[in-house]
């Protein structure tokens, strides 16, 4: 086994400081202590400050640490580069966990973004069907604030009949600040609207309906989308808009994960009052003993959801990791309800992300997580009832389900063990263009 020490007598005292900014500087607020801007007294000794305060992260967050982590002086060597922060980043690649890494400071704005934003893009703000009905309109977007509807149906785009989806998808495309003209028809009556294609946060909740039972597919889970409440919002207004209906099929397919606090409080939606989502197993730091040490927290519902009562069929793919995981199965794993697709991800573990002395981003794998009977589909992924990769045959099965609303669970988790392989060639711009999977910020208030 691995031994670790933690930083030295002589430098505790200035580690405690160091530790009381970071608490200060992973407040809700982003706000960079970045060289780029400040010239520090001594920028060695600012970059020595980095390092330590990298390795006390490790040391009290890495899940692995005991197995893993050697003592701070045998990472603190002169690397034979140029880059300044290569003591660090190597001693991140050390580590065995993949989902564990450093972003330099000149990353900050990146990593910051794809944590708390959804995609953005130039459009018009809206999603139409093959039936050219308006399926959605983005909230905040060009199309809501001149009054599009969902329900309206596409008759003409700039004077031109369309027929098609696709004809509608290109003609529709644009210079930002462009005008475009949409006939609809709403009820009896025929209307027109001019949108201007502008820059928009794209939502990460899509409602439709596939034989009149309503469809939610979730891209990610995040904090802020169109939607300044995030996905957790976006969510609750399509069980909203389809209140009444006895079944929805929610399509997570391809979504990739994103926050804890989403995910897990749009499955309690789905619950009973007492219902537990999921157990966290995680890992902190004692700032008193500059100990680690190890929580259990449950996930429970606090109420009755506002899509308690429904029948759900979940479909999912292998493209379905970590929060889409929690998802499922803290759905699931108490309403026992059906999963159509292929066999998910398997990534059972969240990290926490930090921002670091010099606003670097440290992520570090800190959680584990277990479903309501303590199982885990941890490297192992979430198991379909029924396998099938085929769209229309997917979402034909789905409907068959959802009208019978009978079919009970019995599938569980994978039984093939998926190594997450470490990419040593990635680097940093790759790393800091991917989507994480299930993580949580670290700010005062969770520390």
């Amino acid at each position: 086994m691995k031994t670790y020490g933690f930083i030295s007598s002589g430098r505790f005292i200035l580690t405690f400081l160091f530790f009381g900014l970071l608490l200060m500087s992973c407040a809700q607020k982003y706000e960079p202590i970045s060289p780029r801007n400040e010239t520090p007294q001594n920028r060695q000794d600012s970059l020595a400050v980095e390092f330590e305060w990298n390795y006390l992260l490790l040391s009290g967050y890495y899940f692995y640490a005991d197995d893993e982590l050697y003592d701070m002086e045998y990472y603190d060597v002169t690397p034979v580069t140029t880059d300044p922060y290569a003591n660090i980043t190597n001693m991140y690649e050390e580590m065995s966990d993949p989902f564990t890494q450093y972003f330099t400071p000149d990353y900050y704005e990146a990593v910051i973004s794809w944590l708390t934003y959804s995609e953005s893009i130039s459009g018009l703000g809206l999603e139409v069907n093959e039936d050219l009905k308006v399926t959605q309109v983005y909230e905040n977007g060009p199309a809501e604030e001149e009054g599009l509807r969902r329900g309206d149906i596409v008759l003409m785009v700039d004077s031109v009949s369309i027929s098609s989806k696709t004809i509608f998808d290109r003609l529709v495309q644009g210079d930002i600040d462009q005008e475009i003209e949409l006939i609809v028809k709403r009820n009896s009556d025929t209307l027109s609207f001019a949108i201007t294609i502008e820059y928009i946060t794209m939502p990460t909740v899509f409602l439709d309906s596939l034989d009149d039972i309503p469809y939610i597919k979730i891209t990610e889970f995040t904090d802020t989308t169109s939607n300044s409440g995030g996905t957790l919002a976006e969510f609750k207004n399509a069980l909203r808009d389809t209140e009444g209906a006895t079944a929805t099929i929610i399509d997570l397919r391809d979504n990739p994960g994103g926050s804890v606090d989403h995910c897990t409080q749009m499955a309690a939606e789905l619950l009973s009052k007492n219902d537990t989502v999921i157990f966290e197993i995680s890992k902190s730091l004692d700032t008193l003993a500059f100990e680690q040490i190890t929580d259990t927290i449950p996930y429970v519902a606090e109420k009755d959801g506002l899509g308690i009562g429904r029948y759900f069929v979940f479909l999912q793919n292998e493209n379905s990791a970590s929060c889409s995981e929690i998802f499922v199965a803290g759905v699931v794993s108490n309403t026992q309800s059906p999963v159509i697709g292929t066999t998910t991800y398997g990534k059972g573990i969240g990290q926490y992300y930090f921002i670091t002395f010099l606003s670097g981003i440290a992520g570090i794998t800190s959680i584990e997580f277990y479903d309501r009977t303590f199982d885990t589909y941890n490297h192992l992924g979430i198991s379909p009832d029924f396998t099938l990769e085929n769209d229309s045959l997917i979402l034909a099965k789905a409907v068959e389900l959802a009208k019978a609303k009978t079919y009970k669970r019995t599938a569980k988790y994978g039984t093939t063990y998926k190594v997450f392989e470490k990419k040593a060639s990635d680097s940093q711009k790759g790393k800091a263009q991917k989507k994480p999977g299930a993580f949580k910020i670290k700010r005062l208030e969770k520390i």
